[in-house]
């Protein structure tokens, strides 16, 4: 199920606990899902279900959830096939365990892919799905600021500036330089909506090649439609070896504008938007992988893949 990981153990009893706030059966077994850097996630078993349980650790702004809840419950009203909450009795979205607040979701069957197996059908139908969700936030309201955009990727620079070059010679001068190319570069104004913002690999789920679900939605926020292609691309585009599959390019990018059309400006902000996406998760890479807790069994991901195609788009501006 994506990003996950066991921050918080529980052991039977908490689940029981936990499934008396719901109509969804009696407990039959748990296990932890192992997966991921930010909140704990079990598979739940029952006598009439299996789903994914949720607790939000420190790095989920608890005041964010009704946002991330809200945006998933109107793409399943617009047909699009993502996990939101399970209400409680009281048609509550959340609990508390262990002192923390946790969600009951739907658990959906599918396979999440890795890179090798990843080819130009699934990148076709991912571009396709991807306007989908755009075309069916057109009309949610609600609105959440991303505070992982241009200002935040400044305060994680400022953060990792005196040790970056520990993980990459030269790393530090390669993003205070790339920020205020950013910067200068920035678009103006682009068509907007709620936008996904993290759908990687192991965000969506497939059968055959065909999309059948996509979940996580702890980074979903108000943003450029263009940029969170461009974040999809960045994801789905380049190979194990960070070598670019300009394949796997045109497949996604087809299958997007096949239903929604890219507008102009949209078009000409493309080279810019994919440098944002690979400057957006080089820093959040770097920086955990700067300040990562030794004694946690996490493996924090490596932020060199992102330089690379970070350094990849920068070449291809260059020879445009």
């Amino acid at each position: 199920m994506g990003v996950m990981a066991v921050f918080t153990p529980l052991d039977p009893l908490q689940i029981r606990n936990i499934l008396t706030h719901y109509d969804v059966g009696d407990y039959v077994s748990h296990e932890g899902i192992l997966e991921g850097v930010w909140n704990s996630n079990f598979h739940v078993y029952t006598s009439k279900s299996h789903m994914i349980l949720t607790i939000f650790e420190s790095r989920t702004n608890k005041d964010d959830l009704p946002f991330f809840f809200a945006y998933a419950d109107h793409l399943v009203r617009m047909g699009i096939s993502c996990p939101g909450p399970i209400l409680t009795l009281s048609h509550e979205n959340t609990v508390e365990v262990a002192g923390k607040t946790a969600s009951l979701f739907p658990f959906f069957a599918g396979q999440a892919l890795k890179l090798p197996q990843i080819n130009v059908n699934h990148c076709a139908d991912l571009g396709r799905y991807l306007a989908r969700m755009h075309l069916a936030g057109a009309d949610f309201s609600k609105e959440r600021t991303n505070d992982l955009s241009l200002a935040g990727w400044q305060k994680l620079a400022d953060k990792t500036r005196s040790r970056a070059d520990e993980v990459c010679p030269g790393l530090s001068s390669l993003i205070d330089q790339e920020l205020l190319w950013l910067s200068a570069h920035w678009p103006a104004v682009l068509p907007e909506g709620a936008t996904h913002l993290d759908l990687f690999p192991d965000n969506v789920f497939f059968d055959d090649d065909k999309v059948c679900a996509v979940i996580d939605f702890y980074f979903s926020a108000t943003d450029m439609l263009a940029y969170d292609l461009a974040i999809v691309i960045n994801a789905w585009c380049f190979d194990g070896s960070c070598h670019f599959r300009a394949d796997c390019y045109q497949a996604l990018l087809q299958g997007y504008k096949a239903i929604r059309p890219l507008t102009v400006a949209e078009e000409q902000a493309l080279p810019v938007l994919l440098r944002a996406a690979a400057m957006r998760f080089l820093m959040t890479r770097l920086h955990d992988w700067l300040f990562h807790d030794p004694q946690s069994f996490v493996k924090p991901h490596d932020p060199l893949a992102y330089v690379a195609r970070l350094r990849f788009h920068q070449q291809e501006a260059q020879e445009a």
